[in-house]
């Protein structure tokens, strides 16, 4: 059994239900060395201004993740609309559209991916190079994870989280 990420819980469940004993189960630390990590704290009013400010002067690919199916359309809309290669994905998409999203990011296709939390499982693109949480995670752990498709290669990447306390209101 194998994770990129697992809480303590989650590791003894998985142990547990593989019937993997104590001394077999092997768990390294989530940190890697190419990964840089900013927070930065800001105005609901500013964070489509300071995404395509870092968009657009960053080279590589890309994902953003939003909380909301809604947030995922506007703001792949915005960045497309100002020139950058950015489709939306989310589970309210028709099945079939969402594998194409998925398909042509992971062929080099498109630069930027706009995504809920239903991106994610599966997607083992080395290459990621930049990851913004444009809303805050739903939690550390899922940050953790998040930000874990970020440089799988080994090459220099950056994670971005948006601080606006007005996501709070979504999260509770």
């Amino acid at each position: 059994a194998l994770t990129a990420t697992a809480t303590p819980k989650v590791s003894a469940d998985i142990c547990s239900g593989f019937g993997i004993n104590q001394q077999d189960h092997v768990q390294l630390s989530f940190r890697r060395d190419n990964l840089a990590f900013r927070v930065i704290p800001c105005a609901r009013s500013e964070r489509d201004g300071l995404l395509l400010e870092r968009v657009r002067s960053g080279a590589g690919v890309t994902v953003v993740y939003v909380t909301l199916q809604f947030t995922a359309e506007r703001v792949a809309t915005l960045l497309a609309a100002n020139g950058v290669n950015a489709k939306a994905y989310h589970a309210g998409l028709r099945d079939d559209y969402r594998a194409q999203v998925q398909d042509r990011f992971m062929r080099g296709e498109i630069d930027v991916v706009v995504a809920t939390i239903a991106f994610g499982m599966g997607i083992d693109k080395a290459d990621i190079r930049r990851v913004y949480h444009y809303n805050l995670p739903k939690s550390l752990e899922n940050y953790v994870q998040e930000t874990g498709r970020a440089g799988r290669d080994g090459g220099q990447s950056s994670c971005e989280l948006f601080a606006c306390l007005d996501d709070r209101i979504v999260l509770e």
